[in-house]
């Protein structure tokens, strides 16, 4: 039996994973899912690329920069342009990604549906 200060050198030794922060495990797409991002407040309209997703939530490189707190309606649009999906997020993270991007990232005011995920992935 391990006395008590091997098991506490022991637990040192592990790698440590780093604790997941979304309710769903996150998606990358295959090809390049297109967002379409507005404010209510605002009749700008900004393009994003997905760069990962989930049931609950997304992540975007916007061409603009989104307060926290904002609710933001998107149109996701697939690669191929056979499939849309209008939503809303309201935006949890943004963060400046190189000279003129954003990094967005958002909880989705309802979760989605396996059958609306797919078709933005593939």
């Amino acid at each position: 039996m391990k006395s008590s200060l091997q098991n506490q050198l022991f637990a040192l030794a592990q790698p440590h994973r780093k604790a997941e922060r979304r309710g769903g495990r996150r998606i990358t797409p295959n090809e390049q899912t297109l967002a379409l991002l507005q404010t209510e407040d605002n009749q700008e309209i900004s393009t994003a690329l997905v760069r990962n997703l989930s049931a609950k939530g997304v992540a975007v490189l916007a061409q603009r920069n989104y307060p926290l707190g904002a609710v933001v309606h998107v149109l996701f649009i697939n690669a191929s342009h056979t499939f849309s999906l209008a939503t809303k997020i309201e935006v949890a993270r943004s963060k400046r990604e190189g000279n003129q991007l954003y990094l967005i990232a958002g909880s989705f005011s309802q979760s989605l549906k396996h059958e609306q995920i797919v078709p933005l992935i593939v």
